[in-house]
Formats: structure tokens, sequence, C-alpha cells
């Protein structure tokens, strides 16, 4: 990700060469009299000739932020910048503390693995974007609190359809959760389009797959690392999966729940 002034961006004297013809971009311009303005916008040809002239959306741009990937392999296409472009503005326009000059967005046309790939990207870029001086965190309201999902738990009612827990599982998830939980009160849990990943500040614990006939917990760490039963874990770095971690587990029965607890401990301790 780079922050270069709008006017290196506009008068090409920014002297980047950036590899990646993909990109999405964002301008911000500071309002001394009320809420700053932010531009959200994409190319697929690079910024040889985009970001473009967008005075007419405000006239004293003073920073251009963007988003590319340095990877060789990349899943930014023309589909993905369409994605990640419409859910920044989603998430502008959600915090009701800017100008957002954006008229319209698509989602595009990336398929699920893509959009899965694009929102973990994403989380990635509202912590570069907040170092870098632009703030898209969501501002905690007190009166949203019941509207969670209390410690990441599922009730068959939300969410339905993406994760598609069978009622015989759900109590069982559930009792993981809590189990989970017990282990340390800052292990947070947030529900993602078809997982619930597990952290512990900033770091990556487990995640969860419920979109199967089985609860499938994927755990953070290389082969050998967490030391139990032998072949109860199995390596998935090389195959494709929801969620984050290379370890999985099938959670079929809640005597297997302290096996878990038992694993997630170890993680932590790494």
């Amino acid at each position: 990700m780079y922050r270069i002034p709008y006017e290196r961006i506009k008068n090409h004297t920014h002297g980047l060469e950036i590899r990646n013809r993909f990109i999405v971009y964002i301008l911000h311009g500071k309002n001394l009299n009320g809420k700053d303005y932010l531009y959200v916008g994409k190319s697929k040809n690079g910024i040889d000739n985009r970001p473009v002239s967008h005075e007419d959306k405000y006239r004293d741009w003073d920073d251009c932020y963007i988003l590319t990937t340095f990877k060789e392999r990349t899943f930014l296409n023309n589909g993905t910048i369409q994605y990640i472009e419409d859910a920044v503005k989603q998430r502008i326009d959600s915090l009701d503390r800017f100008i957002d000059t954006t008229n319209v967005t698509n989602v595009g046309t990336a398929n699920s693995a893509e959009e899965e790939d694009c929102d973990e990207y994403l989380e990635d870029v509202y912590d570069r974007l907040f170092l870098m001086g632009l703030d898209l965190y969501p501002r905690n309201n007190p009166d949203d609190i019941e509207e969670q999902l209390p410690q990441g738990h599922l009730t068959g009612d939300e969410n339905k359809g993406l994760f598609g827990v069978k009622p015989k599982f759900l109590n069982l998830y559930n009792n993981l959760v809590d189990e989970i939980m017990k282990i340390n009160s800052d292990i947070t849990a947030t529900a993602m389009k078809v997982y619930i990943k597990f952290m512990l500040g900033k770091r990556y614990l487990l995640s969860i797959d419920c979109n199967n006939s089985a609860i499938i917990v994927y755990f953070c760490a290389k082969p050998g690392q967490p030391e139990g039963p032998k072949n109860v874990l199995r390596d998935v770095s090389s195959v494709g999966h929801h969620g984050h971690g290379d370890l999985r587990f099938d959670l079929n029965d809640s005597k297997q729940i302290p096996v878990v607890c038992e694993f997630v401990n170890q993680v932590i301790n790494l």
C-alpha cells in the first residue's frame, strides 16, 4: 500500500513503478469546516491514467492511498477490484465521519473464494490505512453490543445459508466456543462469510468452518507444533479450504472438545 501526495499523482511525478496493474485507490481531502472528503476508485491499468483528475468531486485533494499487492500470483483482477472498491465505499458510508464523493460502485464478478480473499485482504488494508493516517475503523457504540452474537455464538437463524449449521451441531459448536473463551478472556470471535475466525489480539489462533456435515476446526500452526494423539490433525496447507489455519480437526462429539481446547492452548503458547 502507498500513500502519495495527490499532486504527484496528478502531475505524474510520483516515481513509482507498481507491478500489479489492478489497483483500488482512495483520495483524501481535509475539510477544515467539517467532515473530510473521500473518493474511492479502481483501475485495471495501474496509475498511468488513474487516479485521474477528480476536482469535480473536491478541489483540494491531499493524499492518494493505493491498494495493491506485491505477490507475483495475485487474486486482484477486474472482478475483485470492483468487490474491494464497493466494500471500502460501504465501510466509509457506514461510519458517517466522511463525505463520500463516490457515485456508484459494483460488486463485480468475483467468485466466493475470491471474495473471501478480498475480505482477508481488507482486514490488513484497514490496519495499514490507520497507521498511514486514515481511520476507517468503526467507533464502538454500547447500544450495539446486544445486537452482536455473544462470544461468537450462533443461534441457527443468524447467517442462515452462509454457515448452514445443522441443528445437531449447533449446541456442539456453541459449547466449543464457551470452552475456547474460558482459555483466555481476550480471545475474540468474528463471523466471516462462511467461517468464524478466533483471534488473540491481532494473532490468528484458529477458524471454524460450519458449512459442512461436521464442525471443522483449522489451527494456525505448522505440522508437528501442537502435540497430541497421532493422526488427529491433518495437514491441509496444500489443500484449498475456508478460513485460517493449516491443521484440520473434525469435531463430531462433545467428548472431543477438551482435545480442541488443549490444541488451542498449545497454539497460544507457540
